[in-house]
């Protein structure tokens, strides 16, 4: 365990020693070290070395009387969607300091024993950012997109830390953060009891029938040729009774309109399912410190031509579609110009 912990008075378990319904919990975490290392790479532009979690459960009383509130710097929010609950973020204030002035390029002057307003605004964007990725992995594990609302920080001066705990036992991960010469610490991760019990529900459930497999088995049932029968019909009179090619195309007929049915009814499944649509202009990349210094007037160049089409994107990064903007009654719109195939669509939202 880290010198920087917060939690010195409390042990923090290996993998394996929390209980059946903090393992969906614990397996997310054993995961995002990697995603944590190219994240934080990336908004810190530094080199960034994260270590393999550390997990435990504490309770309300037990998390009261080990936290001194005076020595962290805590971030707390509610989940919006996909599960209920609170989610919370903390670090102790040097490790804090230090991941703000990584951000900003610039030293702190005078918050050792805390951030300023202004360097918790940057604190506060580093963890919606952090907490972003967190929430993929445990989209991934409901099924459907799991959100939190916007992090704000635990005023020390007007709130009680006991009030703002949540009520039962909690999950707390740990995971160690270090910057070449300038951090050595950790930052924790804390879930309310009711998020944890509803992830690991969700993780029990019988999964939904796979879009893939339903349009693999309608490509595997269609017939690669006409089936036989259904060539033009002969000019002599039918006779009485069925030939054997026609009682075996009606069979075929048969069991394509069966496998198409029980297609459909895989895919009505998730037909009601909402998800985020997004337009894309362009993009780019920008550190924290740009972005905190943009003002009325900053202009931010994409990557694209202004003539090229805009793009329709799902699932973070699947382009569907390409149009061009209009205007429908004042508000935005796209024309559709190029769409995918509706195969196509249907496997990329899988």
């Amino acid at each position: 365990m880290t010198e920087d912990a917060a939690f010195l008075t409390l042990p923090l378990a290996p993998e394996g020693e929390l209980g059946p319904q903090y393992d969906v919990v614990s397996g997310v975490f054993q995961k995002l070290p990697d995603v944590l290392k190219e994240t934080l790479g990336i908004i810190l532009g530094a080199e960034i070395e994260v270590s393999e979690p550390r997990m435990a459960s504490f309770s309300k009383e037990e998390l009261a009387a080990a936290i001194d509130p005076a020595a962290i710097c805590l971030a707390h929010t509610t989940f919006s969607k996909g599960i209920e609950g609170a989610s919370f973020f903390i670090a102790k204030n040097d490790t804090a300091k230090v991941l703000v002035e990584t951000v900003l390029g610039a030293p702190l002057e005078g918050e050792d024993e805390g951030l300023s307003a202004d360097s918790m605004d940057s604190f506060l964007e580093l963890v919606n950012q952090i907490c972003g990725k967190v929430n993929l992995s445990l989209s991934e594990v409901v099924g459907s997109t799991v959100s939190t609302g916007t992090f704000t920080a635990f005023d020390k001066e007007s709130q009680e830390l006991s009030e703002l705990i949540p009520d039962g036992d909690a999950f707390c991960a740990e995971l160690g953060v270090s910057v070449a010469d300038k951090l050595e610490g950790a930052v924790f991760f804390l879930y309310s009891a009711s998020a944890v019990e509803q992830l690991a529900a969700a993780s029990e459930a019988p999964e939904a029938p796979s879009i893939d497999d339903a349009i693999d088995e309608s490509q595997a049932e269609e017939p690669e040729g006409p089936a036989p029968g259904l060539e033009s019909e002969p000019s002599e009179p039918e006779p009485s009774e069925p030939e054997p090619s026609e009682v075996a195309a009606e069979a075929d007929l048969s069991a394509i309109t069966s496998a198409e049915a029980e297609i459909d009814e895989r895919l009505n499944v998730i037909m009601d399912m909402e998800m985020p649509v997004h337009v894309r202009f362009g993009e780019t990349q920008m550190h924290i410190k740009d972005l905190l210094q943009l003002g009325a007037g900053s202009i931010i160049e994409l990557n694209k031509s202004v003539d090229a089409p805009v793009e329709l994107v799902v699932n973070e990064d699947l382009v569907i579609a390409k149009g061009e903007v209009v205007v429908v009654e004042s508000n935005f719109a796209i024309r559709i110009t190029e769409v995918k195939s509706k195969a196509y669509r249907i496997k990329g939202l899988g």
